[in-house]
Parts: C-alpha cells; structure tokens; sequence
C-alpha cells in the first residue's frame, strides 16, 4: 500500500514538472488519477490550450464529484488564464459550493473590470447563508468604488468591523483605495493611520488618494512619512508622486523627486520619463522637461506631443518648428488627432499661417477633416491669424458640428470683432435644437463686449439664466462688468458686482478698473480698490491699473499710494515685449 503510495506522489511529481507538454501526455495510462494528481497538473500548466484536454480528462474519470478543492483548482486556472466564461461553467458544475469557490468567481471578474457581475455574485453568496471571509472582502471593495457605491461599501466595512475579523492589511488596504475613490479622504486616513501593519502597498494607496483628489502637498507629506518609517519606494509610488508633483506646481520639489528617481534607478523607465515631461511642461519648466525628453531611448507619440504642446504655449517658436519637422518624419503614418491637434495649438501661437495651411492639408490627407476636435482646432488657428473666411469655409464645410465646433466658431468671429456675427450663431445654434453651454455664453458675451452690443448682451445673458437655466459663473459676470463699463455704464457695473451671488475675484473687479481708467471715475475705482485690498490677488497689473488711474486725473498721492501697497506686497508687474524685438 505504502509503494502504491509513494508511485502515485512519484507520478504527480512528474507531471508536474512536465506540464508544458501535457497535450502529448496520455493521462489515461495513469491508473491513480487522484484528485491531488490533477490539482498539481492544474497549478503547474502556464498554456491555457493545456486546461481543455486536461479539463475533459477529468470529467471522464469522475475526478471532479463530490471533491469541491479540485473543482476549485480548475476554476482558479480558468480565472488565472483569463477564460471567465469557463470557469463560470465550471463554477455552475460544482454541487456544493465552498467560500473559496464563490471568492474565486468574485475575484476573477472584479480584476478583469466586470464590477457588476462580480457585485451581483457576491450577493447571491451573501443570500445562499455563506459568510464571506477576507480575501472575498478584499476582491469585492474594487466594485463598490469603481461603481460609486458610496452607501454599500461603507455597509461592508461596518459587516467587516461587526464580525471582529483579525486586522489584514490587504482588506485594510483595499477599504483605504474605496474610501480615496470615493472622496472621502479623512476617513481614508482615519482607517490607514488605525492600520496596525502597512505594506508599500498601502502606502501607495494612501499617496496616490491624496494626489487623485488633489492634495499634492498632503501626498508629498506622505511620502516623507513613508522615507522615514523605513518603507523603500517602488514604480507605483513614484507614479504617484509626479501626480503629486503635478497638482503642487512646485519647481523645486519637482526637481528633487526627479534627483531620487534617478538616484533609485527609475529614470529610464519610458512611462516615468512620459510622466515626468508632462510634470515640468504642466510647471512651465521647459527646459527641463526638454532634457528628460532627450534622454529618452524611445521617444513615442506621447513624448513628442507632449513636448509639442510645450514648446507650442511658450516663447519656443524655432524649437516647435523644428520639433514639429521631427515629428512628421518619424511619426507620420501615426499621427493621431492629439498630435495633430497640438501642431495645430503651435501654429495658433505664433500665427504663422503657412505652416498652419500645410497642416490643414495634412489634416485632410490623414482623414481626419471630420474630427470635431481637430475642426475646432483649425477654426481657431484661423480665426486667430486672421484668415476669418477660411474658419468660416471650413466650419461651413464640417458634416458634424458638435458643440465644441460652435464655440470655436463664436469664439473665432469674436475674437475678429463681428460681435453680431457670434449673436448671430448663437440663434442659429437655438434653431437647430444645438443646447449652448457654459463656455458658449462666455464667448457671445465677450464678442458683444468688444463690440459695444450692450443690449444684445444683456438680452443674451439673461436668456442664459431665466430660459437656458444655466446660473452664471464669475466669467459670465466679468463679461457683464466688462460689457457695461466699456459703455460707460460704471454704476450699473459697479451694482451687478455689488448683487453677485459669488464672491467676486480679481478678475471682475480687473474689468470694471478698465473702464474707471478709460472714463477717469475716481470714485468708483476708490471703491473698487479698496475691495481689491480685502482679497488675496497676485495679480500687479490690477494695482498698477489703479495708479494709472489716480495719475490720469493728476491724484498724485493716490499714485503713489497705490505703488506703496505693491511695494509692500512684493509684486511687480511683468514687462511686455514684442517679437520684433
């Protein structure tokens, strides 16, 4: 009996080792096919062509009755190969289901995205009187966050406290992710400082929540706690700290995070080094976004339109040409519509308009003359070098017009002065049934600004609120303030600030100081100076609006006041400059 034995453990060794060539092993040769000689070969086979065969072979000896761990191993195999309609199958075969096979089902089909069977499956578990235990816990909070089920993950937290489990820092670990995934990041924190073990996972979940609802800085502070309890960061971490890094804007410690990327070996990564680029390009740091890029052993689409956009909004004409030449050899027959886009964001910069005819053609060649995005794109560009016919012709000429379309055409008639004409599509978005949105009154409201359509605008910002239902934000105000004080209508202005709902920024009290300066009405710049004073504004073009004011009726004290206060506050206004210098 003992030799039989020992022969049945010799055979499951060997087949265990040779799983791979399964297909060509005839199992029916085998005379002690155990159900611990079939959960061996089930854990050992990496072909998933290997569990079919397998799988029949078993069904045939019977191997499978009454034995719930084998049953079990098949459907883990299933879900570990990525055939979930199979082991649902077999999931459905086994008469006595246990915790693990119902867990194993949860599992396979929350990791693979499918949140509402997985959730529709762990409530028949819950209804057939089975408790779940920790690892089915722990596999079903990625549902409940992915879903917003705000109120049902909280219930399976509680569940989770009620039944005085041991402390597990995987489900610890799983609640402290639904919890960031849901916003409600105190309680987030509460229950990961209550962890009484925390793994790098952790750590990773609770840094990159802070990041994800942008709280940079909390998440940069996080980190330092992790350094200083010992914990070694990894590729996860890092991810989240450019995150981090992006929401707190801050240059310097961009610049350190980058030092210890590349001190812990992380720097050639071509994922971190993307991430990196769109980090110090978000910062306006150019320069160094530009050395990660040419460090890069792979430059792929991302990259270079990321640099693209770069170089693009700033003052790096010659580089986005030159970049932009780079791009279209390499990356021709790849060109997407974001790439596309951002050369045409380059052109829209500098106004050069050749360039931006080449790209309109290239556009067209490539197929793309019916994207929305990239029409909306090629009406701006137009509109902002002057040629207003051209985005004209080509908006006239798009099959589908999306709302994205309509503004950049008010925007782009605006921007040229035909305020009637942005009134004018406005109307005819209403006759075509097209809703107008936030952004769309902006643009009709500015464009009635700049020329002088003070009724109009009127009539169209209240059409926004009393027959649109749309409840005005600070822009749509400033462009009323802007509307009216370009009229001279100072005290009208002066009064839609005084009844707004929101607080005013510096914005709209920016535009009524315009007029106060161009109609030399001390007494209402006075006043809006003095509520400028109450707020925490940055800006020294406001301040040096005021001055200019007091000088332009000869209140010299006032001036000099006005340029005490700026001295105080350490601002100075930034120097204009022209590209002809």
């Amino acid at each position: 009996m003992l030799n039989q034995k020992n022969h049945a453990i010799s055979i499951s060794r060997q087949i265990t080792a040779f799983a791979s060539h399964l297909v060509r092993f005839n199992c029916t040769q085998i005379h002690h096919q155990s159900p611990s000689f079939y959960s061996s070969v089930l854990k050992s086979i990496k072909n998933p062509t290997n569990l079919f065969p397998l799988h029949a072979q078993i069904v045939t000896t019977g191997a499978t009755f009454n034995h719930v761990s084998l049953s079990n191993n098949l459907m883990n195999a299933y879900v570990s190969a990525g055939l979930i309609s199979n082991a649902q199958k077999a999931f459905d075969q086994i008469p006595d289901k246990n915790v693990v096979s119902w867990t194993i089902l949860i599992s396979g089909l929350t990791k693979r995205g499918f949140y509402d069977e997985g959730l529709e499956l762990f409530g028949k578990m819950v209804g057939s009187g089975l408790m779940p235990n920790e690892v089915t816990i722990s596999n079903i909070l990625p549902a409940f966050a992915n879903l917003g089920l705000n109120l049902m993950g909280k219930s399976v937290h509680c569940f989770w406290v009620r039944c005085r489990f041991e402390h597990n820092v995987v489900v610890e670990t799983s609640l402290v992710d639904m919890y960031c995934r849901f916003g409600r990041i105190i309680d987030a924190r509460n229950l990961f400082d209550e962890m009484p073990v925390r793994n790098i996972v952790s750590w990773n979940v609770i840094i990159s929540g802070y990041a994800n609802n942008g709280m940079g800085n909390d998440a940069l502070y996080l980190f330092n706690l992790m350094r200083n309890n010992g914990v070694s960061l990894d590729y996860f971490t890092i991810m989240s700290l450019i995150l981090a890094c992006f929401q707190s804007s801050k240059g310097r410690t961009s610049s350190t995070i980058h030092g210890l990327i590349i001190r812990i070996g992380y720097s050639k990564e071509q994922k971190i080094q993307t991430a990196l680029i769109d980090m110090y390009t978000s910062g306006n740091f150019i320069n160094e976004a530009y050395g990660v890029y040419n460090e890069m052993a792979v430059k792929d689409m991302v990259a270079w339109t990321l640099m693209l956009k770069a170089f693009s909004s700033g003052q790096y004409w010659s580089k986005a040409v030159q970049h932009f030449r780079e791009l279209m050899r390499v990356y021709y027959m790849s060109l997407d519509s974001t790439a596309l886009v951002s050369m045409i964001s380059c052109v829209n910069c500098s106004g050069a308009l050749p360039q931006g005819r080449l790209i309109h053609a290239l556009v067209v060649k490539r197929g793309f003359n019916n994207d929305v995005f990239v029409g909306s794109a090629l009406i701006s560009m137009y509109a902002n070098c002057g040629d207003l016919d051209s985005a004209k012709k080509y908006f006239s000429g798009m099959e589908m017009k999306d709302i994205t379309c309509w503004n950049a055409m008010i925007r782009a008639v605006g921007v040229n002065g035909n305020g009637s004409d942005a009134v004018h599509l406005l109307w005819r978005m209403e006759e075509l049934g097209v809703n107008p949105n936030e952004s769309t009154f902006v643009s009709v409201l500015s464009a009635c600004s700049h020329a002088g359509l003070v009724d109009e605008g009127i009539q169209i910002f209240h059409f926004m609120v009393k027959r649109k239902g749309i409840i005005p934000n600070k822009q749509h105000y400033a462009c009323l303030v802007d509307l009216l004080g370009r009229s001279g209508r100072l005290d009208e202005a002066h009064l839609v600030i005084a009844k707004m709902p929101l607080l005013p920024h510096s914005g709209v009290y920016g535009a009524l100081l315009s007029a106060c300066k161009v109609y030399g009405n001390t007494k209402v710049g006075a006043e809006i100076y003095q509520q400028l004073l109450k707020l925490d504004f940055t800006d020294a073009g406001h301040l040096c609006s005021v001055s200019n004011l007091y000088s332009s009726v000869g209140d010299w004290e006032g001036t000099e006041m006005s340029y005490a206060v700026l001295r105080s506050k350490g601002m100075k206004k930034d120097p204009g400059y022209s590209l002809i210098e």
